[in-house]
């Protein structure tokens, strides 16, 4: 979740202060609060470390005595309004050891022939290439929350949009154009935002489930209020090879637009933090942002279907070059 509620945590618990978790820093007297809130976290103090100022210049939130655990102190956050994170357990995984379903996919599953075949023959709808070229290929967001959610993937097993090579840039840019023209052809001139969640250089992830084939998220008629790229601490970054060799959050309005990142570890950034603000801003409950949950099925069917139509029908007036890349699911789709 989101935290809405900006405040001081306190404890008598020994306990609880000694809790770690990835949102949630401890203080004493002499500690930045401000500087703790900047970085989208939330302090905790002990009772008794709390003095006269500190009541008056910040909204002390006692934790109450029966909070004794790690389940309960989470849960007592979120009703609070505060994402706590979750608890540090120091473990890494070597995400080179398990298998990568973005990878099958650029492979087409190893379904022999071209790609109307494999759009054709995959199990999951969901799997569909809707664009490919030479380095690059155009998947559904599976956690569809509104139609025009889409990912741009490398063929290649890279773990950021930062670490694609220079040589391969240009297409790179040139996917994310084609892909922007596509939506907005599809659904209206409404704004077209790309946002990453760049993996970590060494391939390694605190968690045990994380993607770290890289994908660049798209999604249509959505735009950021000013108060959630602050919340992370988003800034202007002149090139995105800037971010290479480091973990990072970008966000970018249209291809033209500027691009966005944070890669200050000391930042904390959820890991669907991007779509938990679009669940904000559609009204869709936290628990249903995160795509493991729910998919929304019907928006991609209906995102196919959008712009299959688009692709079909406007196919005379299209540069060559999108006919080309979007071929195999124009002839693909409708044989499925």
């Amino acid at each position: 979740m989101i935290t809405e509620n900006k405040v001081v945590l306190s404890t008598n618990s020994e306990t609880i202060y000694g809790l770690k978790y990835e949102a949630i820093v401890p203080i004493g007297r002499s500690h930045d609060v401000e500087t703790i809130w900047r970085c989208n976290k939330t302090p905790i103090i002990m009772v008794k470390d709390v003095t006269p100022t500190m009541k008056k210049r910040y909204s002390i939130l006692e934790i109450p005595t029966y909070i004794v655990g790690e389940e309960d102190f989470t849960a007592f956050c979120h009703r609070n309004g505060i994402e706590c994170g979750e608890v540090i357990e120091g473990k890494k995984f070597d995400t080179s050891k398990e298998s990568c379903f973005l990878c099958d996919i650029a492979n087409h599953m190893g379904i022999k022939g071209p790609t109307y075949v494999y759009n054709k023959k995959t199990k999951n709808e969901t799997d569909m290439i809707i664009y490919e070229s030479s380095n690059f290929f155009v998947k559904i967001e599976l956690g569809c929350m509104k139609k025009g959610m889409l990912m741009v993937c490398p063929n290649e097993h890279i773990l950021s949009a930062a670490a694609i090579p220079d040589k391969s840039l240009p297409e790179y840019q040139q996917v994310l154009a084609d892909i922007e023209f596509i939506l907005k052809g599809t659904y209206g001139d409404e704004t077209v935002i790309f946002f990453e969640h760049g993996s970590s250089p060494d391939g390694y992830s605190s968690h045990k489930r994380s993607i770290v084939h890289a994908h660049t998220h798209v999604a249509w008629g959505v735009k950021f209020e000013q108060k959630y790229l602050d919340m992370v601490s988003l800034k202007y970054v002149e090139d995105i090879r800037m971010l290479r060799g480091k973990k990072y959050l970008s966000y970018q309005e249209g291809i033209h637009g500027k691009l966005l990142a944070v890669s200050d570890p000391s930042v904390y950034v959820q890991r669907q933090y991007p779509r938990q603000v679009i669940g904000l801003m559609l009204g869709i409950e936290n628990e249903k942002t995160n795509w493991r949950k729910e998919p929304f099925l019907q928006n991609c069917s209906d995102t196919f279907k959008d712009i299959y139509m688009f692709l079909e029908q406007n196919k005379q007036f299209l540069n060559p070059r999108i006919v080309k890349a979007t071929e195999g699911f124009v002839k693909g789709y409708p044989l499925r």
